[in-house]
């Protein structure tokens, strides 16, 4: 199992894409080959093998977490910089819903 995989994207570049999706076992079905179940002891070797705890990095919410970046067959590609902030927001509401409610402004 890799939790990372190299997939071409056109005949001059590549990209690096997570190819995981965390789940529950009565979902795994669902998902296909892109499903990994974290409670599976596999799942788990797997990511003790390719985490590193000095690759840990404190950051900042305001901070550049990734570039969404997609392009459009009519134009000039399109990029929109989102940030930890973001990020945080978008897996509390998707984690447990509803969410004890917090201050955006102080919660780093």
């Amino acid at each position: 199992m890799s939790l990372l995989t190299w997939i071409s994207l056109s005949s001059d570049r590549n990209r690096l894409l997570v190819m995981l999706v965390v789940t529950t076992p009565e979902q795994a079905s669902i998902l296909g080959d892109r499903a990994v179940v974290i409670d599976d002891p596999g799942a788990q070797d797997t990511i003790e093998e390719e985490t590193d705890a000095t690759d840990i990095c404190h950051t900042k919410l305001e901070k550049l977490v990734y570039l969404l970046y997609i392009y459009v067959w009519t134009g000039t590609p399109k990029g929109s910089l989102l940030k930890h902030r973001g990020l945080y927001w978008a897996i509390e509401a998707m984690s447990v819903f509803p969410a004890k409610a917090t201050n955006a402004d102080t919660d780093e």
